[in-house]
C-alpha cells in the first residue's frame, strides 16, 4: 500500500523580534493548514522570532543591546510552546518548527528545528552544528546528539538541516544513513542580503536538489522573507543600512529525482508552498542509487557519527518526551549537588565540578529534599563512563572511544573512587580485539569467535553487526515492557539507565534498558532492536542480557529435572567453551529453569560471591555460559534462537524480556533472599502476593473425574469440617457432547455438564459458600479448575475451530494427554480464553482459579510463532487478573511447568509439583526456592503411599513440609483417611495458619540442604525480625548416634529469643552453638517458633 502525506512549506514572515506574536502567528498557520488538507508543515529557519538580520549590517559592538533582545525573544521549548503544541494536536498536522532556542534559564542560544508530532508532543529537537560566519556571535554549535531523524511524526522518517548546514556533506550522509525519507532544509531570505543577491538561490536550488538525489530524500525547502516589521525594527533599534533589502526567500518542494512537486515560490507574498509526497517513490528511485544500501559501499568508506551529548541538556534535546524532560534533569542535578555536599571529588573529579557549574548556571538549583538516601547516587554518568550503585553491588562500563563499543568494568562489591588502569590486551592469532575485552553487548563478528549476543541477519544476508555507542538517557522510576511482563517500581525505588546503540551500516538501533533498584541490588535490563533501514531484517538471536565476569575460576549452579522432580539444583564448575542450557518446549518447562547463579568455587550457601540471573519469560529461552580463550566467563540470558527468527520491517522493533541479576556477598542464600524479597515487592502485583491465603482442599486426588454435584458437595461438608478454607473442584466438570468424563474429551467445550450439574454450577457453588470452617465464622470459598490454553480434538471447539490448534501446515498434529495447544497469538482466542473465563467467574461465587496447561509445543507454524504466543498469553493474563483483582489465581503446568517470574506477575502462586510426596517435595521446593520465594509455592499434603513414588511418611512430615510454601492445602479424600491421619489434619492446618504469615513476608534462611544432609532445615524469619519459625527434618532414623546441633542464621545475636518448649537464649547462642532436636525413626519433623523478646 502506497504512503502518501500532504506536506507544505511555509513561505512567510514572522512579526520580527516578537515572540508571542509569531507563535500566535504559527497556530494560525497550522490552522490555515489544516483547511488544506496538510498533514506536515514545515517553518522557515529561526522564524521565531525571526533570522537576525541585523548581523550581517552593523559592527559587533553596536549589536550588544540587539543581541541581548534577541535572547529575550528567544524560545524556550519547554515553557513557549504549549499554544503550538495544542494546535497541532487540534488540527492533527505535524510540524518541523525553525527557532532560535535558548537554554532555560540562561542565555545561550542556538538555531534549532523543533519537531513536534500530530498530538502535540515534542518529539526532539536539532541544533545546527556549525553557525555561519557572523553567526557565530548569536548561536552555539549544536552537537552530533540531535543529528538524527524521527519516524514518531508520521509513517515516514524525517530530518533536517539550518541554512548553509545543508552545505556539509557529513551531516547529510548522517540523515541519510538514519533513513532520512523527508528532509526539511530551513533558510532565512538569502537572496535580500548584499553580495548574494544574484547567486542565493541558485545555490539553495542546488544544494536542495542535490540532497534530494544523493539522499533519495523529498526535500521540503521553506524560506522566510524579509518584511516590513524586520527593517523598521532594525532602523529604530540600530539606525540605518544597506545590507538588506525587502522581500526575497526561495521555497519549494521537491522529488527524489530533483523535479519541483511544488514551487519554487520567491518574493515577499506569503504562501504554502505544497504537494502531496507520494513515498513509494523512493522504492524506484533506490533501484537506481541508494546511499544507505548497494552506493553505500561499506567495505569501502567507514563512517561514523559521534552522537555523543555535547551540552548540558543534549541529552533531552534528541527525545524530548512531554512533562518527563523537567524531572529527569532535576534528579541529574541533584546528584551533582550531593556530589559537591560530599566533596566526593575521587571519582568524578575536576570534570564533575565543571559539569556541577554548568548545570546550576544554565539550570539554577533546585531544591533538594532527602539528601542522603540510598538511591540518590543510583546511576551515576560521566562523560560516556557509567555507574550503578546499590548498597552492595557496584556495575560500571564505559564506551570505547576507538570503536563505539561498550566494554565491561566491573560488576560485584561496591567500588569507589577512580578505576586501576586494565591491562591492555595483547592481539596474537586469530582472536581479535573484540575477543580480548569484556563486552556489554557482544554482537557477531569482527574478531570475537564467543557467542554473541545479537545476532541480525540483514536483507543482503549479513549477520555481522557493529552497534556503537550514540547516546543515552537517565530516567527515575522504570518504564514498562510493552506487552511483557516486567519488575515495576516508583521513583523512589529505582533508576533506569538506556543506552542507545546505531549501526551505521545497517541502520539498526539498539536500546539497552539497564534499571537499578539500590534495596535489592538488583540489576534489570532488557534490549529493544529497532530496524531504521528501508528493508527487512530477521532477528535471530537475542539475549536480554549478557555480561562477561573477569578472569577467574567460578561454578555454575542451575535448576532441572522432569516431570514430578523439578527444579533440583545441580552445581558444576565453568569450563572452558559453551555450556548451556534452555526449553524449546515453547514454555520455561520442568526440564531446565530460566535462571542461572554463578558463584566462586569456595562460595557456601551462607558465605561467598553470587551472581544470581533470571529471566522474566514463559516461553522458550537459552541460557549460555562460555568461558572464552581469555579466561573470561560470558553469561547469556534471553530468547531460545532454535524459536525466534523475528522478522523486523522498517521502523518495527522487537523487546527482549527482561532479565534480573543480583549480586550478594553473602552466598546462595543472601542472593536468593534478595531475589525473594525484590519479586514479592516488584514483581508480583497480586492483592494476594503478600496477603494470607486461605487453607485449601482440592479434589483431584480425592475424587479424579469420579464425581457428580452430590459428591462433589460431600467432599465440600469434609473439606470445611477438618476447617479448610477454600474449597476446589478440579478437573471433570464440563463439556456436554463431549463430557469431561475422562482425559480424552471436553477441553475446549467450557459449559457446566448437565449430568453432573443439571442446574449449572450456581446451586453447587452457592451451597459450598454457605458452609462455615471448621470452629470459626468463616464462608468456605469456592474454587474451580481450568485448562484455557488446551484443546481435545473430541470437543465441539475444535469440530467448529481446527485452525485456533498449533500446527505446521499438513504436518500430523501429535497429541499429549490426547489434548492439543491452542494458537492464542490469534486474537479470536485470546477473546474466546477471555470471554469463556469472564463469564464463567460472573456465573457463581468463584474466588480462586487454578490455571492448568498440561502439554508442551511440539509442532509450530514458524519460529517466531512462540514469542507470538507468549505476548498473546500475557495479554489473556493481564486482561483477566485486571478484571478480576479479588480472584486468588494459581497457576500450573502438569505440576511445576511453568514456574517462572513471567507468570508470578500475574499469578501470585504456582502449583509446585504433581509429585506430593513429603521428600520429594523438601527437593523440589528448596531448589526453587534458589530464586523463587516460597510464598509463591503451591504445596499440599497428599494421601499415603504417594501416587508418584509410593512412599508412606508420616501426615505430620507431609504436613511440615507443605507449610513451606505460601499456598497451603490438601490433596485428598478425608474419607479414605486412616483415623490418626484424619484426626492430626485439624491441628496440622491450625499450624499452617499461624505459619503462613511469616512464610508469605519472611525472609527464608536454607539451614541445611537435603543434598548434603540427613537433617535438612530451613529457618523463616519474619519481615520485622519479632518472630521466626523452624522447620527440622530427619529423613533416615538415627541409629546410636549423638544428636546433631542445628545452628540458625539471621537472628539478632544481641537479642533474647524464647524458644518455644525450650527455653530462652540469645541469637548469639542460638547461631553459634544451636539447639538439638531428637527425633525417632525415618521422616521425623518437628515446627519450632521463637519469639524475640
Amino acid at each position: 500500500m502506497a504512503r502518501k502525506v500532504r506536506a507544505a512549506a511555509v513561505h512567510a514572515a514572522p512579526v520580527f523580534m516578537d515572540k508571542a506574536a509569531t507563535l500566535t502567528k504559527v497556530v494560525q498557520l497550522i490552522k490555515h493548514a489544516k483547511t488544506r488538507d496538510i498533514e506536515l508543515l514545515a517553518f522557515p529557519e529561526t522564524f521565531i522570532p525571526g533570522y537576525p538580520y541585523f548581523i550581517e549590517c552593523y559592527p559587533p559592538i553596536k549589536q550588544v543591546s540587539a543581541l541581548a533582545a534577541y535572547g529575550e525573544q528567544s524560545v524556550v521549548v519547554k515553557d513557549d510552546l504549549h499554544e503550538v503544541q495544542a494546535a497541532c494536536r487540534e488540527a492533527e498536522i505535524s510540524i518541523c518548527l525553525g527557532i532560535s532556542e535558548r537554554i532555560s534559564n540562561g542565555y545561550t542560544l542556538f538555531n534549532s528545528q523543533v519537531f513536534i508530532d500530530a498530538q502535540g508532543d515534542i518529539k526532539g529537537v536539532h541544533r545546527k552544528l556549525q553557525p555561519t560566519y557572523v553567526e557565530r556571535m548569536v548561536w552555539a554549535q549544536g552537537g552530533g546528539h540531535t543529528l538524527r531523524t524521527y519516524d514518531s511524526l508520521g509513517d515516514f522518517k524525517i530530518g533536517g538541516l539550518c541554512c548553509w548546514e545543508n552545505t556539509m556533506p557529513l551531516a547529510r550522509q548522517a540523515l541519510t544513513l538514519d533513513g532520512e525519507e523527508i528532509h526539511v532544509g530551513a533558510w532565512p531570505a538569502l537572496n535580500t542580503m548584499a553580495g548574494f543577491e544574484s547567486s542565493a538561490n541558485a545555490q539553495i536550488e542546488a544544494l536542495m536538489k542535490n540532497h534530494a538525489l544523493t539522499g533519495q530524500t523529498f526535500v521540503i525547502c521553506a524560506s522566510n522573507y524579509v518584511d516590513d516589521s524586520c527593517l523598521n525594527w532594525m532602523k529604530e533599534n540600530l539606525g540605518e543600512q544597506d545590507s538588506v533589502r525587502a522581500g526575497g526567500g526561495w521555497s519549494a518542494v521537491i522529488h527524489p529525482f530533483c523535479m519541483f512537486l511544488a514551487g519554487p515560490h520567491e518574493g515577499a507574498i506569503e504562501k504554502l508552498v505544497s504537494a502531496e509526497l507520494d513515498l513509494s517513490d523512493l522504492g524506484q528511485v533506490k533501484v537506481w542509487v541508494d546511499s544507505n544500501g548497494h552506493y553505500r559501499r561499506p567495505e569501502v568508506f567507514d563512517f561514523r557519527v559521534k552522537r555523543r551529548p555535547l551540552w548540558a541538556d543534549d541529552m533531552d534535546c534528541a527525545a524530548w518526551p512531554s512533562g518527563e524532560r523537567d524531572q529527569q534533569l532535576k534528579h541529574k542535578i541533584e546528584s551533582v549537588l550531593r556530589m559537591l555536599k560530599r566533596g566526593d571529588f575521587n571519582y568524578y573529579g575536576e570534570r564533575a565540578a565543571v559539569a556541577a557549574a554548568s548545570a546550576l548556571v544554565i539550570f539554577g538549583a533546585p531544591q533538594i529534599a532527602n539528601a542522603g538516601t540510598p538511591s540518590e547516587d543510583a546511576v551515576v554518568v560521566d562523560g560516556t563512563s557509567f555507574a550503578l550503585n546499590g548498597d552492595n553491588v557496584s556495575y560500571r562500563f564505559h564506551v570505547d572511544n576507538s570503536t563505539g563499543d561498550l566494554l565491561s568494568d566491573h560488576f560485584g562489591g561496591s567500588i569507589s573512587g577512580s578505576l586501576p588502569p586494565a591491562a591492555v590486551p595483547q592481539v596474537n592469532g586469530w582472536v581479535g580485539m573484540p575477543g580480548r575485552v569484556r563486552r556489554e553487548f557482544p554482537d557477531q563478528g569482527r574478531g570475537d569467535f564467543r557467542i554473541p549476543a545479537v545476532r541480525i541477519r540483514q536483507t543482503a544476508g549479513y549477520t555481522v553487526s557493529d552497534l556503537q555507542y550514540q547516546s543515552h538517557t537517565v530516567v527515575q522510576g522504570k518504564p514498562d515492557l510493552p506487552g511483557l511482563p516486567a519488575t515495576r517500581g516508583s521513583e523512589d525505588d529505582v533508576t533506569t539507565l538506556v543506552v542507545h546503540l546505531y549501526d551505521n551500516y545497517s541502520s539498526i538501533a539498539a536500546d539497552l534498558s539497564y534499571s537499578i533498584f539500590p534495596k535489592y541490588d538488583a540489576i534489570v535490563r532488557s534490549v529493544n532492536v529497532t530496524n531504521r533501514g528501508v528493508g527487512n531484517i530477521t532477528i535471530e538471536a537475542l539475549a536480554s542480557l549478557s555480561v562477561d565476569l573477569p578472569f577467574e575460576d567460578l561454578d555454575m549452579i542451575s535448576l532441572n529435572g522432569d516431570w514430578a522432580r523439578e527444579r533440583r539444583r545441580e552445581r558444576r564448575r565453568v569450563e572452558y567453551g559453551i555450556q548451556g542450557f534452555g526449553s524449546t518446549t515453547g514454555f520455561s518447562s520442568h526440564l531446565h529453569n530460566p535462571f542461572l547463579t554463578l558463584v566462586t568455587p569456595a562460595t557456601t550457601e551462607s558465605q561467598g560471591e553470587a551472581w544470581g540471573f533470571s529471566l522474566v519469560y514463559t516461553g522458550s529461552f537459552a541460557v549460555n555460559v562460555e568461558k572464552g580463550s581469555q579466561g573470561f566467563t560470558r553469561a547469556m540470558l534471553g530468547f531460545n534462537p532454535e524459536q525466534l527468527s523475528w522478522n523486523l520491517g522498517p521502523n518495527e522493533s522487537l523487546t527482549s524480556p527482561e532479565c534480573v541479576s543480583i549480586y550478594s556477598k553473602e552466598g546462595i542464600g543472601g542472593m536468593s533472599r534478595s531475589f525473594h524479597r525484590f519479586y514479592r515487592k516488584h514483581l508480583m502485583r497480586s492483592q494476594f502476593a503478600t496477603s494470607n491465603r486461605p487453607p485449601l482442599l482440592n479434589s483431584w486426588e480425592g475424587l479424579g473425574f469420579d464425581y457428580n454435584e452430590s459428591s462433589m458437595y460431600k467432599l465440600a461438608e469434609e473439606s470445611a469440617a477438618l476447617g479448610a478454607k477454600l474449597f476446589v473442584m478440579d478437573d471433570g466438570w464440563f463439556g456436554n457432547k463431549y463430557p469431561r468424563d475422562d482425559d480424552d474429551a471436553g477441553l475446549g467445550d467450557w459449559q457446566p455438564n448437565r449430568q453432573k450439574f443439571p442446574d449449572g454450577l450456581d446451586p453447587l457453588v452457592s451451597n459450598v459458600t454457605e458452609l462455615k470452617a471448621a470452629n470459626t465464622s468463616t464462608d468456605l470459598r469456592f474454587g474451580i479448575w481450568i485448562e484455557p490454553e488446551m484443546v481435545d480434538p473430541n470437543s465441539t471447539l475444535y469440530h467448529e475451530h481446527p485452525d485456533w490448534a498449533l500446527h505446521a501446515g499438513p504436518y500430523p498434529r501429535t497429541l499429549t494427554r490426547n489434548q492439543l495447544v491452542l494458537n492464542v497469538a490469534l486474537p479470536e482466542v485470546q477473546d474466546f480464553i477471555i470471554n469463556f473465563v469472564s463469564n464463567l467467574l460472573k456465573s457463581a461465587d468463584i474466588t480462586y482459579i487454578k490455571w492448568d496447561h498440561n502439554r508442551g509445543v511440539h509442532e509450530l507454524p514458524s519460529p517466531r510463532a512462540d514469542h507470538e504466543y507468549m505476548l498473546g498469553m500475557y495479554h489473556v493474563f493481564d486482561t483477566l487478573t485486571s478484571r478480576f483483582p479479588d480472584v486468588l489465581w494459581e497457576g500450573c503446568a502438569s505440576g511445576g511447568g511453568r514456574f517462572d517470574p513471567g507468570v508470578l506477575q500475574y499469578f501470585p502462586q504456582i502449583w509446585t509439583s504433581d509429585d506430593t510426596d513429603g521428600l520429594e517435595r523438601i527437593y523440589i521446593q528448596l531448589g526453587t526456592s534458589l530464586v523463587y520465594p516460597p510464598s509463591a509455592m503451591g504445596a499440599h499434603i497428599s494421601a499415603v503411599p504417594n501416587q508418584q513414588t509410593g512412599r508412606t511418611t508420616p501426615i505430620e512430615f507431609r504436613g511440615h513440609v507443605a507449610m513451606m510454601g505460601g499456598g497451603f492445602g490438601l490433596e485428598l479424600n478425608p474419607e479414605e483417611l486412616d483415623a490418626h491421619d484424619k484426626a492430626a489434619l485439624p491441628g496440622l492446618i491450625n499450624l499452617a495458619e499461624k505459619v503462613n504469615p511469616i512464610v508469605l513476608n519472611g525472609d527464608m534462611w536454607r539451614l541445611s540442604l537435603p543434598e548434603d544432609s540427613n537433617w535438612p532445615a530451613v529457618l523463616f524469619i519474619s519481615e520485622d525480625g519479632s518472630q521466626a519459625v523452624l522447620f527440622y527434618f530427619q529423613v533416615r532414623a538415627n541409629i546410636n548416634r549423638a544428636t546433631p546441633w542445628v545452628r540458625l542464621q539471621g537472628l539478632d545475636a544481641q537479642a533474647m529469643y524464647n524458644v518455644d518448649g525450650v527455653g530462652t537464649y540469645s541469637g548469639a547462642t542460638l547461631m553459634n552453638m544451636g539447639l538439638q532436636f531428637p527425633l525417632d525413626g525415618d521422616y521425623g519433623s518437628k515446627v519450632v517458633f521463637l519469639e524475640k523478646q
